[in-house]
Parts: C-alpha cells; structure tokens; sequence
C-alpha cells in the first residue's frame, strides 16, 4: 500500500477514504499497522498537559527524544508544530517508534539512540470524563524512515 503526503494519509485513515488494496491489520504489541510503513501510536500523558483545546482535531508536529527524562532514557515527547508538549509515546511503543525513525536498527538494543526531531501528524479529541471535566485522547501517525 502507498503511503500519501501526511494530510493525506491522515485523512484516508480517519475517513476509510483510501482505495487501495490494505495489507492486513496487524498486532505487534499493542500497535496498529493499517498501512505497511504507517504505525499508530496512542499519546500518553495528556492529562497532565493541562488545557489543550486549543489543539483538538488534526495536528502537525514531532517527536523529540529525551535521554535525560529521570523516568525512562527512551522516552519520547510529542510537540505540536508551535512547540507545545502534549504528552508522550507509551513507554512500552518507544523502541518500536526508535526503529521505525532509523534511530536503531535492532529493536533489542539497551541503549537509546537519539534521533533528531522526526515529523508527524496527529489527532487529539476532546471528551467528558464520568465527572464533567475535559479530558484529552490523541494518537500520532508514525511513517516509517525511508532507507537511505
């Protein structure tokens, strides 16, 4: 299956527009492969990022590595394109989303590798929790790097 410009791609997989042959859904852990080089990953954290309805529907912006983060040297942040940081890749996809950047060639490896800012586009929705209070769900659609 081909992979569109990321506006493109966003659009086909939110609105099941893409009329391509679809390779089947896989589960490789807890990720969802709809295309073949395309990964979704769920962001992580949102609650403690505060108001974020501002930034409610389709976003761009990237994923930064943080190898100084005292919970998890692979840890890795998602910023919307103005910077704002809305929250994390989950600590169990980072190795997954690090290979699919080009930052390690083995999902195995036991140290991070750093990687510069890799680009994304995104979704985040905005909900009610049982209380009332505005919650936020996001995912981040993660093309695999091209070999070089």
């Amino acid at each position: 299956a081909e992979v569109m410009d990321d506006d493109e791609t966003m659009d086909a997989v939110d609105g099941m527009t893409y009329d391509g042959r679809l390779p089947d859904k896989c589960d490789d852990g807890e990720w969802l492969s709809i295309y073949e080089d395309l990964r979704i990953f769920k962001i992580a954290g949102m609650k403690y990022r505060g108001n974020l309805s501002a930034y409610v529907g389709k976003f761009r912006g990237t994923l930064v590595p943080e190898p100084k983060n005292e919970y998890d040297p692979f840890a890795i942040m998602v910023k919307v394109e103005d910077g704002k940081h809305i929250g994390y890749i989950q600590e169990e996809q980072t190795r997954i989303v690090r290979w699919l950047v080009g930052a390690e060639q083995q999902l195995g490896e036991n140290e991070p590798t750093n990687f510069k800012p890799y680009r994304v586009t995104g979704w985040i929705d905005e909900k009610e929790d049982g209380d009332g209070k505005k919650v936020y769900d996001g995912n981040v659609y993660v093309r695999k790097k091209k070999d070089e």
